[in-house]
């Protein structure tokens, strides 16, 4: 998406429409993720100790894993398991309204449709 809208942008300003210019504007979400992903390792590295995140627990299957992805449902062939109340809670701060779930190693915050709205892999022991 990033990159149509600066070729867009591009064409434009070659073809002499500077008004072009002024009306696109383009937002970059990923830091605002990578900051969230960061304070959930935290948390999750606060809950269960510092080699939380070294010692990693069960490793899912390949199939299982390529299939946990952000934006898409979960799927239900994956087992998953609430996270505890306590570590829900303290989640649920970064990013709220979602269901907290851990898939092996992996905590998932699932919204109410079932699509995965973020993924923090290889972080649960």
């Amino acid at each position: 998406m990033r990159k149509f809208l600066i070729s867009a942008l591009s064409a434009a300003v070659l073809a002499g429409n500077s008004a072009a210019v002024e009306t696109v504007t383009i937002v970059d979400q990923s830091a605002d993720n990578f900051e969230a992903k960061r304070e959930i390792v935290e948390i999750v590295t606060r809950y269960y100790g510092s080699n939380a995140v070294v010692f990693n627990g069960e490793r899912l299957p390949a199939e299982m894993n390529n299939a946990l992805t952000e934006g898409q449902a979960m799927p239900e062939t994956v087992p998953t398991a609430p996270v505890e109340p306590k570590l829900a809670a303290a989640l649920e701060d970064v990013v709220p309204g979602m269901r907290w779930l851990k898939a092996g190693e992996h905590l998932l915050a699932v919204n109410d449709r079932g699509v995965i709205e973020m993924g923090v892999y290889d972080v649960l022991p």
